[in-house]
């Protein structure tokens, strides 16, 4: 009885990780760290600034003129962090809905789920692409649910790519 039920536990955990997973692949790979095949700008001061960041900050916000890289230092730091814990990616748009459950339930679990799943985790990034796309929305309030979620656990960082610094 008691095998049964923990493959079952395991089953479920073993299904959101895939899905999370598989979702923030899609977010990932929709931003570009090269200028073109082959060629990318050396980062490193950047980079660094943003890993010492995340250590004193639990809201990371990356701004600066379009075009400037904004994603592709995001998408850096943010592979980086993989290997140290749960890091997870999604776009802005997914959280124009009324509450955080609601951006969870496409993927087959709850905000409940997704905090037993981290809980194994020390350290818990969440990427946000485009939060600028959150003001196309009239409703924001799961944005709202995740940031009470990052401030209220100390081991959660959020990392959002931000406006463009001249306002676009």
């Amino acid at each position: 009885d008691l095998r049964a039920r923990h493959d079952k536990a395991a089953s479920i955990t073993a299904r959101v990780l895939h899905a999370v997973a598989e979702h923030s692949v899609i977010v990932e790979r929709s931003v570009r760290t090269t200028i073109r095949p082959g060629v990318s700008l050396p980062r490193s001061e950047l980079t660094a600034t943003m890993q010492a960041a995340w250590e004193e900050h639990r809201i990371i916000c990356v701004s600066g003129p379009a075009g400037s890289g904004k994603s592709g230092l995001v998408k850096t730091v943010f592979d980086l962090a993989k290997p140290q814990g749960l890091a997870v990616a999604f776009r802005a748009e997914s959280f124009g809905v009324p509450h955080l459950n609601d951006v969870f339930a496409p993927h087959g679990f709850r905000l409940d789920g997704l905090r037993a799943l981290a809980a194994l985790h020390p350290r818990k990034w969440i990427w946000i692409e485009s939060v600028e796309r959150l003001l196309e929305k009239s409703e924001r309030h799961a944005f709202m649910d995740l940031m009470r979620l990052v401030a209220d656990d100390p081991s959660w960082r959020l990392f959002a790519r931000d406006f463009d610094a001249d306002g676009d």
